[in-house]
């Protein structure tokens, strides 16, 4: 395996795909076959998780054919795409929830390892499927929950009145952040408000001021992910503006975040991501043991880093180790 573009560490679980030593090699074509089926890429995220993979497939010698779903809630058509790329030698999937790619991925993975990114899937599901999961590269969204709570209680007094804006029900990621958040927050600032905003910036900023109709001291707004976090802000323009504290660390939040508009981001490495599941697969190809989960890092961005930041991307800033390197 020839050396990964951008070398990474990660906090790698001491969990190990089960069996022990290397697994068995997989028969494979030259070059290695990878399909890919991710989320839509209108979204910034996606589309840079997207470019990690193609740039991952180049430097490692891997046929990468990728699908994308329409959108967030193409939870048929994401299925679909999977149905349209048989005979791959590895999957990566980016699953919409954590089974709508199960029956899929069932009838044309047999006996192909999978390697899921960004959002997981059910392994329970995946075991009584027969699907070969061999990893799952993604972030810890409960800690990204805990992160944003810890960010907005110090910028907020004791006690503040604070609210959460969270995607599409049932999405396992936005409602992960969720729960990180109100254990973070607890007693520490006070959830007056939990609503859905299915991941849209207006739907957010009109969830806002519904809130604050009720809660007229309102102080923060944790949102879910940048797009509704760009909502919350400009729910209330001006110096009075709220603290909002988003997720993904996308190219508008961060010139949000340099115009003093939006408080913050935690930002997540959707390249990274998509380059370690595709360093996955080539591992897994390979006969390679896998950890069974890898973290992905994670950092909070305000006005203090943004420059720094802006000028490491698309990858995390300092030097790393691929947990997928030989």
């Amino acid at each position: 395996m020839q050396g990964s573009r951008v070398i990474v560490v990660l906090l790698v679980s001491t969990l190990l795909a089960p069996g022990c030593g290397d697994e068995d090699p997989v028969t494979v074509a030259s070059p290695p076959q990878v399909g890919a089926v991710i989320k839509g890429v209108d979204n910034p995220f996606f589309a840079s998780l997207r470019d990690g993979m193609r740039d991952a497939a180049a430097s490692n010698d891997v046929d990468l054919e990728i699908r994308e779903a329409a959108d967030l809630q193409d939870t048929e058509g994401q299925a679909l795409a999977v149905e349209a790329l048989p005979g791959a030698d590895c999957y990566v999937v980016n699953p919409i929830n954590r089974t709508n790619l199960i029956e899929s991925l069932a009838k044309v993975a047999s006996g192909k390892p999978v390697v899921a990114v960004d959002s997981p899937l059910d392994q329970q599901a995946a075991e009584a499927a027969g699907i070969d999961l061999r990893s799952y590269v993604g972030t810890d969204n409960e800690a990204v929950g805990r992160l944003g709570a810890r960010a907005l209680d110090d910028r907020l007094p004791p006690g503040a009145a604070v609210a959460v804006i969270t995607g599409i029900p049932g999405d396992a990621g936005s409602e992960a952040r969720a729960r990180g958040f109100v254990s973070g927050a607890r007693g520490k600032l006070d959830v007056v408000a939990q609503v859905s905003a299915d991941f849209d910036e207006e739907q957010a900023r009109q969830a806002v001021r519904a809130i604050l109709d009720v809660e007229p001291e309102l102080g923060g707004v944790f949102a879910v992910n940048d797009d509704m976090a760009l909502g919350a802000a400009r729910a209330v323009p001006g110096e009075d503006r709220l603290t909002v504290i988003g997720v993904d660390g996308i190219s508008r939040a961060l010139a949000s975040i340099r115009r003093g508009e939006l408080t913050g981001t935690v930002t997540q490495f959707p390249y990274l991501i998509g380059q370690l599941g595709v360093e996955a697969c080539v591992a897994s190809v390979e006969g390679r043991r896998l950890p069974a989960n890898v973290d992905a890092p994670i950092e909070l961005i305000t006005s203090k880093n943004v420059d720094d930041v802006i000028r490491s991307r698309p990858s995390p800033g300092g030097g790393y180790e691929s947990p997928f390197d030989r």
